[in-house]
């Protein structure tokens, strides 16, 4: 709960342990939202390494 006193309140409560156990990847994925992860590699510039 003093999360929501700091002034950082947002920025402390991101980095939280609740936040890493609700708000999962597979729940964002099951909402529409699309990992970054996923965005990079489909985006990046594909490259011919030996």
């Amino acid at each position: 709960m003093w999360y929501a006193y700091s002034r950082k309140g947002g920025w402390r409560l991101s980095y939280s342990p609740v936040m890493g156990m609700t708000v999962t990847e597979e729940r964002l994925k099951q909402r529409g939202f699309h990992s970054f992860k996923d965005y990079y590699h489909h985006v990046r510039p594909k490259t011919n390494a030996p």
